[in-house]
């Protein structure tokens, strides 16, 4: 789980701050939530239960864990897709997966 003051990247919003995690009501069951706001904008707020299995959550890399993916990827297996709807599917599923996965899919 993650704590108050983590930085993590969720979903489509990309890196987010955990400003709190509540208790909430959902559906008739006390769940647990987090409250968080995108990094760039401290003006939203996102909540979503600390169990949500619909969005991608996960902590941001370490800059040793950048460096790793950023030497495994080379121009050798860029994928160029001419294709609007396949390439927006393709950039879709390539965001929502954990940079190692990207890395071996597409290395």
């Amino acid at each position: 789980m993650f704590m108050p003051g983590d930085y993590i990247m969720y979903s489509n919003y990309g890196v987010c701050i955990v400003d709190e995690i509540k208790d909430k009501i959902i559906d008739n069951e006390d769940k647990k939530i987090y409250i968080l706001h995108p990094f760039n904008d401290n003006r939203s707020r996102i909540m979503t239960p600390t169990d949500n299995n619909r969005v991608k959550i996960r902590s941001i890399m370490t800059p040793e864990e950048a460096e790793e993916v950023f030497h495994a990827i080379s121009n050798n297996n860029i994928i160029s897709i001419s294709n609007r709807k396949l390439r927006e599917q393709a950039f879709i599923k390539i965001i929502t997966m954990y940079p190692y996965q990207f890395v071996m899919v597409y290395h």
